[in-house]
């Protein structure tokens, strides 16, 4: 296949197979390409919220270390082949490949040709999602990296890239409800499926998120990996402006180039990661490279000043609670501001919560549909966004757009002084960033 085959190939997947939430099919895939797996010095990364953010940190830091770092995240914003990447230092700063149209092609018609071996023994057709992650794993494998930072799809005992045996280190970031027809409607049944990814004598990291720590603790035990927890009391002298972020977490001090407030959170889950990873061997890890790490991250679609003229922030919170952390940035940076906010959701998500959270912010919407099957209406959007309004006794103007450019397009000629804030869905920012670029 070429690169345009290969991309319907995986198109064609994703509607006949869909989501599969099973290790079978995918560790078969595995053995037909050789166990790439085994092959890699693994970070595996879940959680609901912040794992690109934690992931890019980790890698930013290992690659100013000196070291080659392949990363595995989903889902992709400004294009399929985002989700395959490898970070070295460049410089003063980290440098991003993608994996190549020729090395996609090629790895994925050897995996189709593997698919369809398994198919005649028997077993079923893999998802896109298990096709996508042996990928990763034999491209990680071909580029010799000295670390694979990989971020779990949907939950963690069951995912895809729960074949990984032995992770050097296991990442938790916050945990809250969601996917809860297929992780469970509690908050504790969510942990344990994200939980599953731990295995024997792994470091596993994670913040102190009380409601669940002694679930965390009993994983750990059972496992017999060794827990390095995240403790808020040693983080200090923390600083939030327009134009920096700064902290302190066990009396060093670190600045980001990343805004938000839920970054701090972020950076410390990487800090503490490079500190233990340097216990394991990694003696490329200095205070220097983890500073310089940190200040040179950027990724994208996290409270995001994407434009100065507009003014507009983007950010991909698609649940309750990163619209929290999305509105508490909006308050401590741009306190007592309203907003226009380009805002659009999937319809399985709780849609009305992110709604409530964000109405206060709220001066002007314009509703847009996600470019993906599993997208709300503009209209059925803007109904909910009236509703709430009302309920709330708050005045917001509300207009349903045909798509991101043409909202975009409305909200940069009516600001009147506000920003422009982008949100509901990661599938919305590569719509952004290419009209943005089309104005410049």
């Amino acid at each position: 296949m070429n690169y345009r085959e290969a991309m319907d190939y995986i198109e064609e997947l994703s509607e006949r197979v869909g989501s599969v939430y099973s290790l079978t099919e995918v560790a078969a895939l595995s053995e037909e390409a050789g166990r790439p797996e085994r092959k890699l010095k693994v970070i595996h990364i879940a959680g609901t919220n912040g794992k690109g953010s934690v992931s890019n940190y980790i890698s930013n830091i290992l690659a100013m270390s000196g070291y080659t770092v392949g990363k595995y995240i989903s889902p992709a914003i400004m294009g399929y082949r985002e989700r395959i990447q490898k970070v070295v230092k460049d410089g003063e700063l980290p440098e991003c490949e993608w994996i190549p149209e020729e090395k996609a092609a090629e790895l994925l018609t050897k995996l189709r040709e593997a698919c369809e071996r398994m198919v005649e023994r028997g077993f079923s057709q893999p998802s896109a999602f298990e096709v996508e992650t042996i990928m990763a794993f034999l491209t990680f494998a071909d580029w010799q990296v000295d670390y694979a930072v990989i971020e779990t799809g949907l939950g963690g005992m069951m995912d895809a890239t729960n074949i990984i045996e032995k992770p050097l280190q296991c990442i938790f970031t916050s945990l809250s409800l969601e996917h809860q027809r297929v992780l469970g409607d509690s908050l504790m049944k969510i942990a344990k499926e994200k939980y599953g990814i731990i295995k024997k004598n792994a470091q596993v990291i994670s913040a102190e998120q009380e409601d669940v720590f002694e679930l965390l603790e009993s994983q750990v035990k059972r496992k017999n990996a060794h827990l390095f927890p995240v403790s808020g009391e040693e983080i200090s002298d923390v600083e939030f402006t327009a134009e920096h972020t700064g902290f302190s977490y066990r009396g060093v001090h670190y600045e980001l180039g990343q805004l938000g407030t839920c970054q701090v959170e972020n950076a410390v889950l990487a800090v503490e990661s490079a500190l233990r990873l340097r216990e394991k061997g990694a003696e490329k890890i200095t205070e220097d490279s983890i500073r310089a790490g940190l200040k040179s991250s950027r990724w994208r679609g996290r409270f995001e000043v994407v434009s100065e003229n507009p003014y507009v922030i983007a950010d991909g919170a698609h649940n309750p609670d990163a619209v929290k952390r999305l509105a508490e940035s909006l308050e401590v940076y741009f306190k007592g501001e309203t907003f226009d906010f380009i805002y659009g959701v999937l319809g399985d998500k709780d849609y009305g919560k992110m709604t409530e959270i964000l109405c206060p912010f709220m001066r002007h919407v314009y509703t847009v549909k996600p470019p993906v099957a599993r997208g709300l209406s503009a209209e059925d959007l803007k109904h909910q966004v009236e509703k709430t309004a009302k309920e709330q006794g708050q005045s917001v103007k509300v207009t349903a757009c045909e798509n991101v450019g043409e909202a975009l397009e409305f909200a940069a000629e009516h600001t009147e002084g506000r920003k422009i804030c982008v949100c509901g869905s990661l599938f919305l920012l590569g719509d952004v960033y290419r009209k943005l670029e089309d104005r410049a």
